[in-house]
């Protein structure tokens, strides 16, 4: 038997087998903020930290299964699971001795004018096609 660790206790496991999930978490714990944040850059008179938004799902299950007619020594079993893990830019943080400001990863004033666009024509779309 082998001793994993994960969710915060010791867990056995026979065959060895390791939580995909389970070393994810274990990794990401780990880590500090710099998951997150990232590593500071250095450039001159200042300092850029990059920002992105971590997002993760998992989940998993099994059963077992026996033949109720007739005795089975080898009762039929399954299990399985699934995960989702996502990291998405959102910015860097640009600090001077003088201030500090984050400067998006997406431009906010180019995607607001390009929706702005989509619903005024999608709104005229709709006045023409009710006439």
């Amino acid at each position: 038997m082998e001793k994993h660790s994960g969710m915060g206790a010791d867990r056995e496991r026979d065959e060895g087998h390791s939580s995909f999930f389970g070393n994810i978490l274990g990794t990401l714990r780990k880590k500090d903020v710099t998951t997150v944040y990232g590593e500071p850059i250095v450039l001159a008179d200042k300092r850029v930290v990059p920002v992105a938004s971590l997002r993760m799902a998992g989940g998993g299950g099994g059963g077992v299964s026996a033949e109720t007619e007739k005795p089975s020594t080898d009762p039929g079993s399954g299990s399985g699971g699934g995960g989702y893990l996502s990291v998405r830019p959102l910015g860097v943080f640009e600090i001077t001795k003088d201030k500090t400001r984050f400067k998006p990863a997406y431009n906010v004033t180019f995607l607001v004018l390009v929706l702005s666009i989509f619903t005024f024509g999608l709104a005229v779309l709709i006045r023409k096609s009710l006439k």
